[in-house]
């Protein structure tokens, strides 16, 4: 049996590298398909005040009471939604500055539907990448990241180092057992003849964080895989594939030969924070 070549985080920056699409296609295409929209994040952070996951739950336990948690990644606060009712103070951390003001609008809302905060938990947003800024980032009893580790290729091990040296009691990372987009793989396969890759996975993350001197508890479960109905959804997977206005049909086609997955195998890494 061939055995991998290089540690962990070598095997996985070079299995992310492999998602890079060709130059042609980035070319070709009418809008970035790697293109984030900060109105959706902002649907998933309200829909996930509400939800409770294992890793919420490892999140939640760790909290003394009206704890700190740092949000890495944050996005518009998806990851720390679920813990904004028992914190004193929420730390986000994000490269965009779109993303950290609707943090900032989302908590102002003061909660969910089901869920009234009776108090808001205090915000402070930091703009950067992680761990580019961890220098400027207080510590925090809890470090939350979700959906972030794969666009991490390079120094994933100082991400991940970074992460535990920030918490003072726990580290919970989620993250699809597969890589985010690994549902386009039929469309890409379709429209372009362009495989793609099956690597890297999150049992390779949890190696990463192995390799770091950490013991992380991998954490599974099941979520809904939410997609857009009807024309919206044959919009977003052309733009994702690099798919013009002239092609929609065929985007059409293979939506239909093959209609997106509705459930998502999910992973939680959980280990102990190392700041005093």
């Amino acid at each position: 049996m061939t055995q991998p070549v290089g540690g962990p985080d070598v095997r996985w920056a070079e299995a992310l590298a492999a998602w890079a699409l060709p130059q042609a296609l980035l070319d070709a295409a009418p809008s970035d398909p790697w293109s984030l929209d900060p109105g959706s994040f902002g649907e998933r952070a309200r829909r996930a005040r509400d939800r409770s996951t294992p890793a919420d739950e490892a999140a939640s336990s760790a909290l003394p009471r009206r704890g700190v948690v740092l949000d890495v990644g944050c996005g518009a606060g998806a990851a720390s939604a679920p813990l904004w009712a028992a914190v004193r103070q929420l730390v986000g951390v994000d490269g965009s500055a779109g993303m950290l003001a609707a943090l900032e609008e989302l908590v102002a809302e003061r909660g969910g539907a089901r869920r009234r905060l009776r108090r808001r938990p205090r915000v402070t947003t930091i703009e950067g990448r992680w761990p580019d800024v961890a220098g400027r980032v207080p510590v925090a009893d809890v470090v939350v990241c979700h959906d972030v580790l794969y666009n991490v290729g390079q120094d994933v091990t100082r991400f991940v180092e970074e992460l535990g040296a920030h918490a003072r009691r726990r580290v919970v990372v989620v993250l699809p057992e597969r890589h985010p987009r690994s549902w386009l793989t039929p469309y890409f396969e379709q429209l372009h003849g362009l495989p793609r890759p099956s690597r890297p996975s999150a049992d390779l993350a949890a190696d990463v964080v192995r390799a770091t001197g950490a013991r992380p508890e991998v954490l599974r479960w099941t979520t809904t895989h939410d997609h857009p109905g009807g024309e919206e959804l044959v919009r977003r997977v052309a733009a994702a594939t690099c798919v013009g206005p002239e092609r929609l049909d065929d985007v059409r086609a293979a939506l239909e030969r093959t209609p997106p997955p509705t459930t998502r195998a999910m992973a939680g890494l959980v280990w102990d924070g190392a700041a005093a």
